[in-house]
Formats: C-alpha cells, sequence, structure tokens
C-alpha cells in the first residue's frame, strides 16, 4: 500500500490536472462565448480560487470520512452496504482523512505561491491555444473547393486571410515547441 505522502501526491497531481483544466474551460468560455481579451491577472485569480476550491472540498471531505469513523469505531460485525462503515474499516478511513488533509494543506500552500499559480495559469493558457489551434487546423482542413469565393477580390481576401491563419498557426506550432 502506498504511503499517506505518496497518496496525496498522486491526490495533488490529480488536483492540478483539474484546476489546469477547469482554468483552460474559463479560458474559452471567456473568449468565445464572452469576446474577453486574454488577462493574467484574471487567469492567475482563476486558478487561485479553484486551488483553493479544491481544498475546501478536501476539508469537507475530511470532516465528513472523520465523522464516518467515529461511528464506525462503535459497529462490529459484516456491514449492510457499501457505506456501512464498521469497526473493521476503522483505519481505513483514519488514512482517508489523513490524505485528504494533508491534500488539502498542499493545495492551500500551493494557492498562497504566486510562482506555483502563475505556471499553473500559463499551462492552462498554452493549453487554451492548443485548443484553440487544433480547431482551427481542423476547420481549415474541413474548407474544401466548393467554399472558394466567386469573385476575384473575394479569392484575394480568402487568399490572405489563409496566409495570416497559416502565420498564426506556425506561431502556434513554435510557442508549442519552445515548451
Amino acid at each position: 500500500m502506498p504511503s499517506a505522502d505518496e497518496q496525496i501526491d498522486d491526490g495533488l497531481l490529480v488536483c492540478l490536472s483539474a484546476v489546469r483544466l477547469a482554468v483552460t474551460n474559463r479560458i474559452i468560455v471567456d473568449t468565445v462565448r464572452d469576446g474577453m481579451d486574454h488577462d493574467d491577472d484574471r487567469l492567475i485569480e482563476s486558478a487561485r480560487a479553484e486551488l483553493l476550491r479544491l481544498a475546501a472540498e478536501k476539508r469537507d471531505e475530511t470532516r465528513r470520512v472523520v465523522e464516518m469513523r467515529s461511528g464506525a469505531v462503535q459497529k462490529w460485525g459484516q456491514p449492510s452496504s457499501s457505506a456501512d462503515y464498521r469497526m473493521a474499516d476503522a483505519d481505513a478511513l483514519a488514512r482517508r482523512a489523513e490524505v485528504s488533509t494533508g491534500l488539502a494543506e498542499r493545495l492551500e500552500a500551493m494557492a498562497g505561491d504566486p510562482v506555483a499559480v502563475r505556471s499553473l495559469a500559463d499551462r492552462a493558457h498554452q493549453a487554451a491555444l492548443d485548443e484553440f489551434a487544433t480547431s482551427v487546423e481542423l476547420l481549415a482542413q474541413r474548407m474544401g473547393a466548393h467554399d472558394i469565393p466567386v469573385t476575384q477580390d473575394d479569392r484575394r481576401i480568402r487568399n490572405n486571410r489563409l496566409d495570416e491563419l497559416r502565420d498564426d498557426l506556425k506561431e502556434l506550432r513554435r510557442q508549442r515547441a519552445e515548451r
């Protein structure tokens, strides 16, 4: 069985992925739906708030598990369901509480570390750019010959826009390669 510290480390990896995904989704919604411009401070605050939200969730989980354990230590025999904890489950419940508490502490510490929060926000921003680039690439692939404009001016404008799009995609690829 992994140690409590190893379980906390694993839990932190999962939580950080969840935070990164939540902030990435926030960027996409803010940009696409709300037409908002990029704002580093807003992203950093979003990452910090998400870290603290997960820490609070873990604190709540600790309280629930401690309550379950206090009831379990007074019960002997076979459980009647998977949620019917007994004395035999006391050690496992104590471990769950320890891991949840440790994870909450790590998330809170990270939320208080400006460098860690900025790094998390930057990774979420890069993931959002990757999503946008992938969407644009797929859209460009779906555009076929039937989409060619009718007039010469339309063709020239379309070609100029496609050139700009190619330049943007090259820049995104360059940024992605630098990571």
